[in-house]
């Protein structure tokens, strides 16, 4: 007997993009929703091709395929934008391959990147999230509250992945570092990665920290990782999330 291959889809922003892959013609195999996601990188973005991605790499390193990259560019997990409403609607529950059926044996959710750079008003935080009114279980169904912040959208997501993906281990990415003296000025993820993973941890989830003990802010040795100097990763950076993934993902293997 031929042992299956364990399938991965991804959840994800313009950092986990890439033509064909994640719109186009994937949609024609994987998941027919994905053919107009925006997309940020195509072959050769900034010395980036497909074996160079960080989930390409990964997943080759862990025996791993993927099933469906729904990952549009510039997206959030709360507001709209660019051309995408808010994760938690309905990408969230894009993850199977919908010509034949198959669903994932896990999922990747890299998210909240846009959230935090163009919404700080509305991130909010695990602590403020009322489970009791924002997800309500009803006789004919669950009930969700509109989601007023970043996170309690991430609980949303989680909870609508739980409920249509059952089977499925889920993998959460916390947010990146950002540069010293930014353009936005905006202050390292620190707290906002805490909630995340605090609303990850409620529902039975991973956290892969690719903060802490990671990438340096300062600026010579960020610019090595991030080819824009802000936020998408070049080829050295694709390579310390890949492995940043594959060691947590490992580690859990070993103790299951």
């Amino acid at each position: 007997m031929v042992r299956k291959v364990p399938t991965v889809s991804i959840l994800g922003d313009s950092i986990s993009t890439y033509t064909d892959i994640s719109n186009g013609t994937a949609a024609d195999t994987a998941n027919s929703t994905i053919r107009d996601n925006v997309l940020y990188y195509a072959p050769g973005t900034w010395g980036v091709y497909l074996e160079d991605t960080w989930w390409y790499k990964a997943f080759a390193r862990l025996g791993l395929s993927l099933l469906v990259n729904n990952s549009w560019s510039g997206s959030c997990l709360l507001n709209p934008r660019f051309g995408t409403v808010g994760a938690y609607v309905d990408r969230c529950v894009q993850l199977h391959n919908d010509h034949t059926g198959e669903e994932p044996d896990y999922i990747v959710i890299f998210m909240g990147t846009n959230d935090y750079s163009h919404f700080g008003a509305t991130l909010g935080t695990a602590a403020e999230i009322d489970y009791r009114t924002l997800i309500t279980e009803t006789p004919a169904g669950t009930v969700y509250k509109e989601p007023a912040t970043s996170c309690e959208a991430y609980a949303i997501v989680l909870d609508k992945i739980r409920k249509r993906y059952p089977n499925a281990k889920v993998y959460c990415l916390s947010l990146l570092p950002r540069r010293e003296n930014n353009p936005e000025n905006l202050p390292q993820p620190i707290a906002f990665n805490q909630s995340l993973a605090a609303v990850s941890d409620r529902f039975g989830c991973v956290t892969v920290d690719l903060y802490t003990d990671g990438i340096s802010p300062a600026g010579e040795v960020f610019d090595t990782y991030f080819a824009d100097g802000r936020v998408h990763p070049g080829v050295k950076g694709m390579a310390f999330i890949a492995d940043r993934f594959a060691k947590t993902f490992g580690s859990v293997a070993s103790r299951t």
